[in-house]
């Protein structure tokens, strides 16, 4: 999916998927937490993901809240929710994921 981005939004997108892709301790927690959460038989159920008390998908959440979390510490004025925050956290996961 190609990102429609302002070359300001563009701009923000590249320095803060930057750094935030740079925290080798938040890679290490994500790539964790999904390692064991894509162990459970049920991974890709959403329910799962957002409703289950089990470690695994507690873990996972965890690790999405500390990647939103470090998202807005990188640049206070991103909305979270906004289409720009959607697309940074799905580029550091991706990111995180890949390597």
């Amino acid at each position: 999916m190609a990102l429609d981005l302002t070359p300001e939004q563009q701009e923000i997108f590249d320095r803060v998927v930057g750094i935030v892709t740079q925290n080798d301790e938040l890679r290490h927690q994500f790539k964790t937490a999904m390692d064991e959460l894509h162990k459970q038989p049920n991974w890709e159920n959403f329910e799962y993901i957002v409703d289950s008390d089990e470690l695994p998908a507690v873990n996972a959440r965890v690790a999405n809240a500390a990647i939103d979390a470090e998202i807005m510490k990188v640049d206070p004025n991103i909305s979270d929710g906004s289409s720009l925050f959607y697309a940074i956290a799905r580029a550091v996961c991706t990111n995180f994921q890949a390597s």
